[in-house]
């Protein structure tokens, strides 16, 4: 089987990176072909790093190019959509940073395209690659914490108003579509449904320009329901300094705590199901503590688009389905309507644009 001719569009700083990577071979049975940027100085170095591949100013132009076979969709949030269903109408594979895009009607439309072409198609939620969270969705899977009773995540970090400064599009809704939620958090958001699945109802509570000079949230906190009983608490920010990453999962059958790359590990003897009715006052249920260090994977966005082109080759699914991008989309549109509604929200609910 020949290799698969992979084109570009947009080359910011992580579609550089991508073409780096495929020109220096380190993506297997996949060769770049084609790059598309609107700026000079990028342009120049397309033509002095990327020889032999063809450079055009748009994206309509590559995505009509006879040499490629599947595109790398690296542009601004809102135009994703467009260019997927641009390129699944041309008969393209497809790869899509996330956010999969701003409106969840453009999504759905470029969902059904990806599934009426039968081509592969993948969004750049590559956390999935991550030890540590593939630990998780490993105990996820096999049931491990028997019923899940509370999830809470912490995901904040810190950032300038010199952050936002640095391009115009930051901080706004016409240019990201949101803020700590569309653009810091999605990967945690789709990590969060990768594990648990969609929750039925969510209360959003966003602070817009608490703490930067800037339109849209720096800071979230979330409530999330699911039929079965299970609760959620989802807390964002772009201002705590130190930031903090931590995952706690409480079920049946202990607890998990991810924070710092490790992973700990409360493993009861006896559910709490069993011990709840003991007539002993204070019996608490025994337990096994175990503690993990995982190594982070520098490589992990290398790693993803391997897999995804694999896929092509394979005709099978990748670890991160484009599809799923709608997941993290809607959970984030809904929090954002049940703010400035100020009322729990349906994820069904047809008002989540």
């Amino acid at each position: 089987m020949k290799k698969i001719r992979v084109g570009i569009i947009g080359l910011g700083n992580m579609g550089m990176k991508y073409a780096v990577y495929l020109k220096e071979g380190k993506v297997p049975n996949a060769i770049i072909t084609a790059v598309t940027t609107r700026n000079e100085e990028k342009y120049q170095w397309a033509k002095n790093n990327l020889k032999e591949v063809a450079c055009f100013s748009t994206g309509e132009e590559l995505l009509s190019f006879k040499e490629i076979d599947a595109v790398i969709i690296a542009t601004p949030h809102n135009t994703h959509p467009y260019y997927g269903k641009l390129a699944f109408s041309k008969g393209l594979h497809v790869l899509i940073e996330k956010p999969s895009g701003v409106i969840l009607k453009d999504v759905e439309e470029m969902n059904a395209l990806a599934l009426e072409s039968e081509k592969t198609f993948g969004i750049m939620f590559d956390r999935r690659f991550e030890p540590i969270y593939k630990k998780v969705k490993e105990y996820m899977v096999n049931g491990y914490l028997g019923e899940l009773y509370r999830i809470n995540w912490i995901s904040t970090v810190f950032r300038t108003q010199g952050y936002y400064n640095s391009n115009d599009w930051r901080g706004t809704w016409d240019g990201e579509g949101g803020g700590v939620l569309l653009n810091q958090t999605q990967h945690q958001l789709d990590l969060w449904q990768w594990f648990f699945g969609m929750p039925t109802k969510l209360s959003g509570f966003c602070k817009y320009g608490k703490y930067h000079n800037i339109e849209v949230e720096d800071d979230f906190t979330g409530y999330m329901e699911y039929d079965n009983g299970l609760t959620g608490v989802f807390v964002a920010s772009t201002y705590e300094a130190p930031g903090t990453e931590r995952l706690e999962i409480v079920g049946e059958w202990g607890k998990i705590v991810l924070e710092d790359s490790y992973l700990k590990l409360w493993k009861l003897n006896q559910s709490t199901k069993e011990v709840v009715n003991k007539t002993n006052e204070g019996e608490t249920p025994s337990y096994t503590f175990t503690e993990e260090k995982f190594e982070i994977n520098s490589n992990r966005r290398l790693d993803l688009i391997i897999d995804w082109v694999k896929a092509i080759r394979d005709n099978k699914t990748t670890v991160a389905p484009g599809i799923d991008g709608i997941n993290p989309l809607l959970m984030t549109k809904g929090f954002y309507l049940s703010s400035d509604m100020g009322k729990v929200i349906n994820v069904c609910d047809k008002n989540i644009t």
